[in-house]
């Protein structure tokens, strides 16, 4: 893992309004502590007044900060909260345990929501402020004590809540990878699809952006001839016809039952018509081979969406490619064989993709 992912928040936006909430607490419990025991002279005012008008500052803009930027501000937001607290401790000549107790805070924040570098950080900072206020207030003896005791309390907890949050985010990725691939043919999930066909619609390409959807002919009486094991297996064998045919930075899909679906960015219009071509003259060339040597014939249809190189909407292309989609199985139904080469491109004319 390198350093800049690990400085950065597990959850961008829980980690945002985290902070924002630790600012807020923080501020009040300053101003009011501030009030109850002023510190004299300019300090006083300072801890008093400014430092909570900080805070707030802080607690408003968190929020609203871009998620890329969301590590660098947690990482602040904890080094703020233990800079405060040590000002307020020697501002105070406060080296009480309630006043040690608040050291805690920042590391804790930190720990639950970055990652181990960060966390690391938080600890040393966090055990230096507080070093510095023992060992100003208080006989060395007793500041070594309380140094020892509250260092030794905030690595535990630091490396007990980041191997936590290590563990919970390692299942997290396996669901979420889990998510994104169909179980079966391993091929990406619709959500996945409708991400990818986002994203390739609004990078744009001269060329444009191509949806290619195919279908199983007849699959229900592959089923009921064969079983539904063997109607899996077709369904694997096509998978592997879509991935000998597939691009790099192409993106295959099952789209669910016997339909699936392949994204082709900077594609042109033709070019996807001869893909589609070549898939359903692929899966027709590669019979499914039973155990016992028997031969099941698999065919599909396939229609082509296509939206030009700087407009498209979502809901349009995929709307293309299922009209003409229908198109091809209504020419196959009908004894023909043009129907995955007749794609028509998708309209131009924005609208709103819901």
């Amino acid at each position: 893992m390198d350093l800049a992912r690990s400085l950065q928040p597990r959850d961008a936006r829980h980690a945002a309004r985290t902070a924002a909430v630790l600012c807020a607490v923080t501020a009040v419990i300053t101003l009011v502590f501030g009030i109850a025991v002023p510190a004299p002279g300019a300090a006083g005012w300072v801890v008093t007044f400014v430092v909570p008008g900080v805070l707030l500052v802080l607690a408003a803009v968190v929020p609203r900060v871009p998620p890329r930027l969301v590590g660098p501000v947690a990482m602040v937001v904890a080094l703020t909260g233990t800079a405060t607290v040590t000002g307020l401790d020697l501002a105070t000549r406060d080296a009480s345990g309630a006043a040690q107790v608040f050291f805690v805070l920042p590391v804790l924040y930190a720990a639950s929501q970055v990652r181990a570098a960060g966390a690391a950080i938080a600890v040393v900072a966090a055990a230096a402020g507080h070093a510095l206020v023992v060992f100003t207030l208080l006989p060395t003896a007793q500041a070594l004590t309380d140094a020892v005791y509250l260092t030794t309390t905030l690595v535990t907890s630091t490396v007990l809540l980041v191997r936590s949050g290590d563990r919970t985010e390692r299942l997290v990725e396996l669901l979420r990878a889990q998510a994104d691939a169909d179980p079966l043919t391993a091929l990406a999930t619709r959500r996945v699809l409708d991400d990818a066909v986002t994203e390739a619609l609004g990078a744009g390409s001269w060329e444009g952006t191509a949806l290619v959807l195919v279908d199983v002919d007849a699959f229900k009486a592959v089923n009921d001839t064969w079983g539904h094991p063997v109607g899996d297996d077709a369904l694997v064998r096509i998978a592997d016809c879509l991935r000998d045919l597939a691009r790099p930075q192409d993106v295959l899909c099952r789209l669910g039952g016997d339909e699936f679906a392949v994204l082709l960015p900077g594609s042109s219009a033709a070019d996807a018509r001869e893909r589609a071509a070549r898939v359903v003259a692929a899966v027709s060339g590669r019979p499914l081979v039973l155990a016992g040597g028997q031969q099941v014939a698999l065919s599909v249809s396939a229609g082509v969406g296509h939206a030009g190189g700087t407009s498209g909407e979502r809901r349009r292309l995929y709307a293309a490619a299922d009209a003409d989609l229908y198109r091809a199985k209504h020419e196959r139904a009908r004894g023909g064989a043009s129907g995955a080469l007749a794609a028509a491109p998708a309209p131009r004319r924005p609208e709103h993709a819901g």
